[in-house]
């Protein structure tokens, strides 16, 4: 059983180490993760695949505290345990938090996917047994931003390729976990106007051009996240207004309209006004 919990509103949390880990603590080891992409005009979809496995004696509840843009929304996660593969389902927090709980009881796997704040998702898995294994499939979609008024930029956060590290220098890190992972993506990019410039400015990837000169696949191989993975991406015409549609199979149709204005700034002199308040009636806040 898998369960995607809406978040409350208006919540804060305190700052958060990324990665997974027991409720107690200790690190589970992260074999592999990987990413494919698909880039249209300025949103893309995104299917992130990690994989981890539990060397615990005993078993265990386990946390993934992990990052996503603010612009983006969660919408799909696949789960597979032990040669089961279970599909997430979008309840509240307080009835997906009781489903979680009452399977943990009844001693059946479950996870639970929660928005900690606008941008940290958190996936519980409950009952995972000594050397378990567990591949876990999250799909997102996110809107894309214009770098440098002409390339629109992809992002890959450093976190979803978390580092461990010991806890202390008496406390040092387990003999299966110093593996030093990394990552292979791909991306498949298909714009509205022809490609000028295609590039990373962080990692080396490799650009593979199509027969239409508006579609590419860049790959990136097997990758140390030391920063996060950028992907620029130049067309020809980034300004000009358009819209894309698509239809799925039950005959529903959703419609993108992007506008992006290029308004040319005269230079001019500016004038700043500095206001500061001495009165002192905010010092309890």
């Amino acid at each position: 059983m898998v369960q995607i919990a809406a978040a409350p509103q208006h919540q804060h949390h305190q700052e958060q180490c990324y990665g997974l880990q027991t409720v107690d603590g200790r690190p589970i080891q992260l074999l592999s993760s990987s990413v494919s992409a698909r880039v249209i005009d300025f949103a893309c979809e995104v299917v992130l695949t990690q994989e981890y496995q539990s060397f615990e004696q005993d078993d265990c509840e386990a946390a993934f505290l992990f990052p996503l843009d603010e612009h983006a929304a969660v919408c799909g996660l696949e789960v597979r345990l032990r040669d089961e593969v279970t599909v997430a389902q979008l309840k509240r927090s307080e009835e997906a938090q009781q489903d979680y709980a009452a399977a943990l009881v009844a001693g059946h796997a479950a996870q639970l996917l929660e928005e900690k704040r606008g941008d940290v998702f958190q996936m519980r898995v409950g009952n995972l047994k000594p050397n378990d294994k567990c591949r876990v499939c999250l799909t997102y979609v996110a809107d894309l931003r214009l770098e440098d008024a002409r390339s629109v930029a992809v992002v890959l956060p450093t976190a979803i390729a978390p580092r461990y590290h010991p806890t202390s220098e008496t406390d040092p890190l387990p003999e299966h976990l110093r593996v030093a992972l990394s990552i292979t993506a791909s991306f498949e990019v298909c714009m509205s106007s022809a490609l000028v410039h295609v590039h990373s400015p962080t990692h080396p990837v490799t650009i593979t051009r199509a027969a239409a000169p508006e579609q590419a696949l860049v790959t990136l191989m097997a990758a140390s996240l030391d920063r996060d993975f950028v992907l620029l991406i130049e067309t020809a015409t980034p300004h000009v207004p358009r819209m894309i549609s698509q239809h799925d199979e039950q005959g529903h149709t959703s419609v993108m309209l992007s506008l992006v204005p290029h308004i040319t700034l005269v230079p001019g002199p500016g004038e700043f006004v500095f206001v500061v308040d001495c009165s002192g009636s905010m010092s309890d806040k």
